[in-house]
C-alpha cells in the first residue's frame, strides 16, 4: 500500500479510498506501472492506445490483438480493493467475427494464479460497441491486492482477434 501512497502523492492525483478502479479510459498507460495500466506489445499479441485518442479529449480506448492460435494478458493493472461487493463494467467492441477466439476481462488475487474472482467476457462476434457486466466479490481478508487483466485467446481461425475496449470500471455495489 506504500507504493500506492507513493503513487498519488506523485502524481498529485487522489486515488479512490475503497481501491477501486480509477483511469477507465486508459489514459496514463505505463507511467506508474503496476498501478497504472501495463500494456503487451509483442509481435503476435499487443494492447495499445491509439494516438488519435490519447490526445483527443476524452482520452478514452484500447485497441487490442492477438495473431491465430495466440494468448495471454495485453493490458494489466493492480488494484486494491476490500472485501465487498463489486460490479465490473466495459464498453467494447469487436472487428473479428470468430466465436472460438476470446476477449475477458478477468480479476484475479495477486498471491495465488489460480481461479478468477470475475470474469466479464467481451462481444463473442463482430459488433457495435456495448457495455457488458458482472457482479463479483472479494473474499474477507483472503485477497488484499488484485490484478485485473484483459485476457486474449485467439482461435486458429485465420483473422486471429481484434476489437476495442473503450472503457472499463470497477465500483463498489451495496
Amino acid at each position: 500500500f506504500e507504493a500506492f501512497r507513493l503513487y498519488a502523492a506523485s502524481t498529485r492525483r487522489a486515488l479512490n479510498p475503497d481501491g477501486r478502479l480509477h483511469d477507465t479510459g486508459f489514459r496514463r498507460s505505463g507511467r506508474w506501472m503496476p498501478i497504472d495500466w501495463t500494456l503487451v506489445g509483442e509481435s503476435e499479441i499487443e494492447a495499445t492506445v491509439p494516438a488519435s485518442v490519447e490526445s483527443g479529449p476524452s482520452g478514452a480506448g484500447l485497441d487490442y490483438r492477438a495473431d491465430s492460435g495466440t494468448g495471454g494478458d495485453v493490458a494489466v493493472k493492480l488494484l486494491f480493493l476490500k472485501p465487498g461487493n463489486y460490479r465490473i463494467r466495459s464498453s467494447a467492441t469487436r472487428e473479428t467475427d470468430d466465436a472460438q477466439s476470446l476477449a475477458v476481462w478477468q480479476l484475479r488475487c495477486v498471491d495465488t494464479q489460480g481461479k478468477a474472482l470475475a470474469e466479464l467476457p467481451l462481444p463473442a462476434s463482430a459488433e457495435a460497441a456495448r457495455t457488458f457486466q458482472a457482479i463479483f466479490a472479494i473474499p474477507n481478508d483472503r485477497c488484499p491486492v488484485q490484478w485485473l487483466a484483459l485476457t486474449l485467446r485467439a482461435s486458429q481461425g485465420q483473422d486471429g482477434l481484434r476489437g476495442s475496449v473503450l472503457r472499463v470500471s470497477v465500483d463498489r455495489v451495496k
